[in-house]
This record gives C-alpha cells, structure tokens and sequence, in this order.
C-alpha cells in the first residue's frame, strides 16, 4: 500500500450546514457509509441541523484503520468508508488537500440506531459550473406545450440520448418557482413547499440546480428540477 499522507488541517471545521460550496462533485445517487458506532453524535447533530447538511471526507492515516475514509459533521464523526470501498476516494481527497481544500459534499443524516449516513457524491473534483443546489429529490417541472416543443428542437442532434442533464436557475414568480434553461423559462415547478429553496434564497445563495430532461420517442418530454428539499415537510 502506497505511503498515506498526513494532512494538517485547520482549527475550525467546516461548518455543519448545508448551504456551504461542496468540493466533490454531488448527484442525486447516493454513497452510503457506515455510521452504526456513532449514532449518538448523529442524532444530536440531526437536532442540532437537521438532515441536510454538509460533510467532510478525512482519509485515516495512521493505526489499525490506515486507509480508510472517515466522515466527519462540524468536527464530530459519524460514519467511516470501509478501506476497500474508500480507494476510489482517496485519490480525489489527495487532490483536494494538495489544493489545500477539503474534501467536502453535502449528506443525509439518519437519526436511528443504525446512524446512516448517505453521501450525495461520487469520487469525483466538481467542476466549474456545476449548480449550489445539492440533488437530494427530483421534482417534477410542468412544461408549456410550447416550451416542450423547442426543447425537443434545441437537442435534436443528441436524438439517440434519452436524458439529458444540464444546470437550470429558479426563481419566485408570484405564488411559483420558475425554471429557467439557457436564459428562457421553460416551466414552473408543481405546487409543494420548498422550504429549503425559500432558505438558500433568503440567505442570498444562487437558485442553481440540476434539469433532468427525458425525451420519450413519440412520447412526452419530462422534465425534473434536483433539490434540496423532501417530499415530506418534517425532513
């Protein structure tokens, strides 16, 4: 096994919130992690920020754990990749702390006795350009007739591609949230609260997201909007 770096780290942790700019590159899969032997820390943390929030990526260096990836919430543990599933991220770790960044994503917490820990990323840097909005549930988007029609144009040429996915801006309009691909609306998302889009928007954060576009073959056009927020109001 190749030598594992040691990594000197700042004082503070990164804050514990999940509106916070992730390093790693976030999707709507997600990566789960063990978290059973900290539970404890989870449901308090759970109380603390709720399910949401934002997680740093450690890689163990030294001991009987060498190797393996530890998940860390505002300093506090909660949950360890296993060595063999944890390679794939160490070298994006690596590449992050030599930047001197933290490997970060945002995560859900589940506050039971099994104290898992989802991880919305995959071993991946993010990119320039990727949306702030973290892609925890996809949502429908209602599309004019219109607007399906020149959508299914502006991707004629990718006609073997079913799904397409690019970055969308939302914005309030009245008592709706307006989607918005390339500068031109296109669709409104359906009626639900969004608490969390009202949060990153009172808190002065960019409405960016994923668009999930699917073209059906003589069939209809489906569009998604990726959010941070839950089908339930409690979450």
């Amino acid at each position: 096994m190749p030598l594992l770096r040691r990594h000197v780290y700042s004082p503070r942790p990164p804050a514990a919130t999940w509106l916070a700019w992730p390093t790693l590159h976030e999707t709507l899969e997600t990566f789960p992690a063990a978290g059973a032997s900290f539970c404890r820390d989870t449901q308090r943390l759970v109380q603390q920020y709720g399910r949401l929030v934002t997680a740093e990526l450690r890689i163990q260096t030294a001991g009987q754990y060498a190797g393996e990836i530890r998940v860390f919430v505002s300093g506090s543990q909660v949950a360890a990749i296993p060595y063999d599933s944890a390679y794939t991220f160490r070298e994006v770790i690596d590449e992050l702390h030599q930047r001197g960044l933290r490997a970060t994503c945002r995560a859900e917490l589940d506050a039971d006795e099994e104290g898992r820990v989802w991880l919305h990323t995959k071993p991946a840097v993010r990119s320039k350009g990727e949306p702030f909005l973290p892609p925890i549930n996809a949502f429908p988007v209602e599309l004019r007739p219109r607007h399906s029609q020149l959508l299914i144009q502006s991707r004629h040429g990718n006609a073997n591609r079913t799904q397409h996915q690019q970055t969308a801006l939302l914005a309030p309009d009245d008592d709706h949230w307006a989607l918005s691909l390339d500068g031109q609306t296109v669709g409104f998302l359906e009626p639900h609260p969004y608490p969390r889009l009202q949060e990153a928007l009172a808190r002065g954060f960019p409405l960016s997201c994923y668009a999930i576009l699917e073209l059906v073959p003589n069939g209809p056009v489906r569009l998604r909007a990726a959010l941070p927020d839950s089908y339930s109001t409690n979450s």
